[in-house]
C-alpha cells in the first residue's frame, strides 16, 4: 500500500530545502518515490483561470489571481477569453509585486465559445523558438493543444496544455483523451534528442476514471497529481494535472502538489470560484541546474 501524509509543517520544511517558494497545504506526497532536494530549480504549473478576460476581473480579483500566480515559475494557463489585454494587465500587477513575468498566447480555439491558451513564466525560464497550435488536420479536438520550448540553466523542455472537452458526461471525452495520449506518444518519439515533454491541462477526467487509461498505457508515463481535489464546488475532482516520462525527466523532484489558493487566501467557496477560479493550480518542481537528455 502507498503511503502518504498530509502536508502542514512538513511541506513548509521541504519546500524551504528546494528553495522553491511555493507553500501549500491539503498536498499528499507518495513515500515510495524518491525527493531530489536541488537548487536551483522551477516549479511549472497548469491552471484553468475561469473566463479569464479584460472583462470578467477588476483589479482586487486580479490581485488575488496574481498572488497565486507569483508563487509559480511557469504557468500553462487554460480558459482566456477575448484578446490579451488580460494577460497585460497580469504581467503588470506582477510587476507592481516584484516580480517580472512574460508571457505567449495562443490564437482562439474551439468552436462557439472561444478561448486561447497561455504560458506565463517569469524570469528564471527563457522562451525557445515559436509556440505553435497543434495542426489537428482531422479536427480530433474542440480545442487544439498548445505547445512551446523553454529553458531553466540546464533543464531545457517542451510542454503542452490543453482543455479537453467536458460535454455531457465521459462518454464525450473518451475521443479526446485518446488524442492526447496519441499527440503526446508522437511528439515523445518524434525528436530523440529531446524527450522532455511535459503535457499539462484541465483533463475533465480524474486518474482513476475509465478515460484517463489512454494517458496510462504511455510507456513509462508518470501522473504526477494523484491525491486530492483540483476544482472547486459542491463536489470537488482532480481534473487538471501534470504529466511527463519518468525516465526521460530526471530533474522531477518528486515534489507536486495543489495550491489551495481559497484556503491560503482566506476566500470562501463562492468568492474563490468567482474573483479567481474554480480550479486550484497543480504543480510540480524540478531542477534546473542539470540536463539529462
Amino acid at each position: 500500500m502507498r503511503r502518504t501524509v498530509l502536508i502542514g509543517i512538513i511541506a513548509v520544511f521541504l519546500l524551504v530545502l528546494t528553495g522553491c517558494g511555493v507553500l501549500t497545504s491539503f498536498t499528499t506526497l507518495d513515500f515510495e518515490e524518491p525527493i531530489t532536494y536541488c537548487s536551483p530549480n522551477i516549479t511549472i504549473a497548469s491552471f484553468n483561470i475561469r473566463k479569464f478576460s479584460d472583462n470578467s476581473r477588476d483589479s482586487e480579483e486580479l490581485d488575488k489571481i496574481t498572488e497565486v500566480l507569483s508563487q509559480l515559475d511557469l504557468i500553462a494557463i487554460q480558459e482566456i477569453v477575448g484578446d490579451p489585454v488580460i494577460l497585460n494587465r497580469t504581467v503588470a500587477k506582477l510587476a507592481e509585486k516584484g516580480a517580472t513575468y512574460n508571457f505567449v498566447i495562443s490564437n482562439p480555439v474551439g468552436n462557439k465559445n472561444k478561448e486561447r491558451y497561455a504560458f506565463l513564466f517569469n524570469d528564471k525560464i527563457t522562451l525557445v523558438g515559436k509556440p505553435k497550435l497543434y495542426y489537428d488536420k482531422f479536427d480530433k479536438f474542440i480545442r487544439e493543444p498548445y505547445s512551446a520550448s523553454f529553458k531553466s540553466g540546464e533543464f531545457d523542455f517542451d510542454i503542452f496544455t490543453v482543455h479537453i472537452l467536458y460535454g455531457n458526461g465521459p462518454a464525450d471525452r473518451t475521443s479526446e483523451m485518446r488524442q492526447i495520449a496519441s499527440v503526446y506518444s508522437y511528439y515523445q518519439e518524434k525528436d530523440s534528442t529531446e524527450n522532455d515533454l511535459i503535457l499539462t491541462g484541465d483533463f475533465n477526467t480524474q486518474p482513476w476514471q475509465d478515460n484517463f487509461d489512454f494517458i496510462w498505457a504511455l510507456p513509462d508515463i508518470k501522473i504526477a497529481i494523484r491525491d486530492g481535489v483540483s476544482t472547486i464546488g459542491k463536489y470537488g475532482n482532480l481534473y487538471d494535472n501534470i504529466i511527463f516520462t519518468d525516465s526521460d525527466t530526471d530533474e522531477y523532484t518528486g515534489l507536486n502538489g495543489i495550491y489551495y489558493f481559497d484556503e491560503i487566501l482566506g476566500l470562501e467557496k463562492d468568492e474563490a470560484r468567482n474573483s479567481v477560479s474554480d480550479h486550484r493550480p497543480v504543480y510540480a518542481v524540478f531542477c534546473s541546474g542539470e540536463d539529462d537528455d
